[in-house]
């Protein structure tokens, strides 16, 4: 049996369920970077030794302790830790971004 995570996500207030296997990757590390993985590591849904790790994120954001962001109902963001530079602003931010398998779109077009 699947189980099912419901996150509560902004920008717009609202909640989406989803599965395990909906999941594509899951990146940790600094949030104010690019994504290309060299401040963070990536773990991959189809690897069995990443499993945990992600579900355990996954429970992180459903429990409600964390706000949840999203970029177009795939992208899921949540920040674990931030520091202050010495002006006050954000120096460094720690997030955990999971990234669910976009659904490819059906060409509907008939061919001739």
């Amino acid at each position: 049996m699947n189980t099912i995570y419901e996150i509560e996500h902004t920008p717009v207030s609202k909640r989406i369920q989803i599965t395990f296997e909906q999941v594509d990757n899951l990146y940790i590390g600094k949030g104010n970077n690019c994504r290309c993985g060299c401040a963070g590591v990536y773990h991959e849904a189809s690897k069995p030794e990443d499993a945990s790790t992600i579900r355990r994120v996954l429970k992180k954001m459903t429990s409600g302790k964390y706000k949840v962001e999203s970029i177009e109902d795939y992208i899921f963001e949540i920040v674990i830790s931030e520091r202050l530079n010495a002006r006050g602003n954000v120096g460094y931010r720690k997030v955990n971004t999971l990234y669910l398998k976009r659904v490819k779109e059906v060409d509907t077009q008939e061919t001739l």
